[in-house]
């Protein structure tokens, strides 16, 4: 995802963060600039946070307007030009990385060079040339092979917890000798410090944010709507624009399948991310619906709606494919008081692909066919943490007089 490519609107989607930490002179600079260079050529949009050791430093130039300006007693100075903004604030009281953070929404990955304490993720940077890493090796070792390793174990649950817990290394850069064999009894991540495009590997793999199709369901004539709900004006406008204005932040590509293409093609000189599919089978319901998305879909993971989810949540389908991506799922789904939400979900596209056409082949028609197929994480509110469940993110909208409640709820 990211700023590049997106439509810009005020949605801001939190960044996955990576953070990576050493001693002084451990060499952090110099290889994050390699694998930013690295990660950048490979088309992801990376955005950096470094912690500063002077309290008093500057980043824009003594002489300059902008210094003159905080010079002269402003508490914070903007400068803009048509292709790049800079920000520089006083602060009365320290702010926390976190803080920060929330600054740099909406990009693939945020790289932070130091900030150990600040329990996020992070990569240990230790080099047999340095003897401060060479005293520290041992300490780390020690902490990694805590419990026999336990703390590393094999498998997308127990990886999942060991990068959430608070000051976890999740991965090693080093040529100490024994840290590398540490870090293979632990089964945690060592990369050569020369290795630049292992390293890139496992950043994009692990930690970039996932690429990401979101498909928006649009069949056609709906008779308790009357008409196309796709093209039913809400608020002023045709339902599937608002639709697709809300997901563009976080897709990839925007599928749309339907079997009503030619009144549709009005979307695309707006929307470049969209693509008219229209259905594999001739016949209507959900299952076929799903196996139309995923059948065109080019990303790995494949968000779902329906035109009529009047304010579908892009802050939780994103955090949803977080989630799948951490956890090694193939199927992440809301579930509220009412049941699970398959329209507010994200599926793994090539193996729910198979699972859907397995259970359409066997006469089955619902997506409950092939949600017991897979290995299915059912989120709510609280689990597994905060996650956002907005007002209204799960109504639908199946007649005039539903519809009609929906642009009042939306518009209060």
């Amino acid at each position: 995802m990211g700023t590049s490519g997106k439509t810009q609107n005020s949605i801001a989607i939190p960044s996955p963060v990576l953070a990576f930490v050493g001693r002084k002179n451990s060499g952090k600079t110099t290889l994050l600039e390699k694998l930013i260079a690295e990660l950048s050529h490979r088309g992801i949009d990376v955005a950096t946070c470094k912690h500063h050791g002077h309290p008093d430093f500057e980043i824009d130039i003594p002489g300059k307007d902008s210094y003159r300006h905080r010079a002269a007693g402003a508490s914070a100075v903007v400068v803009m030009s048509d292709i790049r903004l800079g920000f520089v604030e006083e602060l009365s009281k320290p702010k926390s990385c976190a803080d920060a953070l929330a600054l740099l929404p909406n990009h693939d990955i945020v790289l932070v060079e130091g900030f150990r304490d600040e329990g996020l993720p992070y990569v240990e940077i230790m080099r047999a040339a340095s003897e401060r890493d060479c005293a520290f090796a041992p300490s780390f070792c020690q902490e990694i092979l805590k419990g026999d390793g336990q703390t590393a174990k094999e498998g997308p649950a127990a990886s999942s917890a060991l990068r959430n817990r608070i000051g976890a290394a999740v991965a090693a850069v080093s040529d100490i000798p024994e840290v590398i064999q540490a870090c293979e009894q632990a089964k945690l991540p060592c990369f050569n410090p020369n290795d630049i495009a292992s390293l890139a590997n496992y950043v994009e793999q692990k930690h970039v944010r996932p690429k990401l199709t979101v498909a928006i369901q649009a069949g056609g004539e709906s008779r308790r709507m009357g008409q196309s709900k796709a093209l039913v004006p809400f608020l002023g406008r045709p339902l599937i624009e608002r639709i697709v204005e809300r997901v563009e932040p976080i897709a990839d590509e925007v599928l749309i399948t339907t079997n009503e293409p030619e009144r549709l093609e009005f979307l695309l000189a707006k929307h470049p991310l969209v693509r008219l599919v229209t259905d594999e089978y001739d016949c209507r319901g959900a299952l076929p619906g799903l196996i139309t998305a995923l059948a065109n879909a080019t990303h790995p993971q494949t968000a779902i709606t329906a035109c009529d989810m009047v304010n579908v949540s892009p802050e939780l389908l994103a955090a949803e494919s977080s989630l799948m991506r951490d956890g090694g799922f193939q199927i992440v789904m809301p579930k509220t008081s009412h049941g699970v939400e398959p329209f507010a979900a994200v599926y793994e596209t090539k193996s729910c692909l198979a699972a859907a056409r397995e259970a359409f082949e066997s006469g089955e028609s619902k997506m409950r066919s092939v949600i017991e197929r897979m290995n299915t994480f059912e989120v709510d509110k609280s689990n597994p943490g905060p996650v956002p469940f907005p007002l209204g993110c799960f109504l639908n909208t199946n007649t005039p007089d539903e519809l009609e409640l929906a642009e009042r709820i939306v518009s209060d």
